[in-house]
């Protein structure tokens, strides 16, 4: 079974894109930080970066609400590509997410920060 799910914030606005394919196929595309449990040597808090992507209506809908800092739940499967480069074999892990949930209120339409 492949299944993940992570809580964490939106790391930059999410971006749109079209797919070249028949369908028109959106595809949607965020980093999510997502903090450790630990602190690291110099007793600084540490986090993973994960890359998300959804696809078709449910990206196209989300998108314009997955802002920088928007706290959110994941849940999907994680996916990675691999291909031989004159470097060496390399392999670049994803999340495909399936469904995703806002844990905060985000920010109303013309507010400051400070709001």
């Amino acid at each position: 079974m492949n299944h993940v799910v992570l809580i964490g914030r939106v790391v930059r606005d999410a971006t749109l894109e079209t797919l070249p394919n028949d369908r028109q196929t959106k595809k949607g595309s965020f980093r999510l930080a997502v903090d450790r449990d630990y602190q690291n040597g110099s007793g600084e808090s540490t986090a993973d970066f994960f890359p998300v992507t959804l696809f078709g209506g449910g990206a196209e809908k989300l998108v314009p609400y997955l802002s920088k800092g928007r706290l959110l739940a994941v849940s999907g499967s994680m996916h990675i590509d691999s291909w031989n480069s004159e470097e060496g074999y390399k392999s670049f892990p994803w999340v495909k997410a399936d469904r995703i949930k806002f844990l905060d209120r985000g920010k109303k339409e013309g507010a400051s920060e400070e709001d």
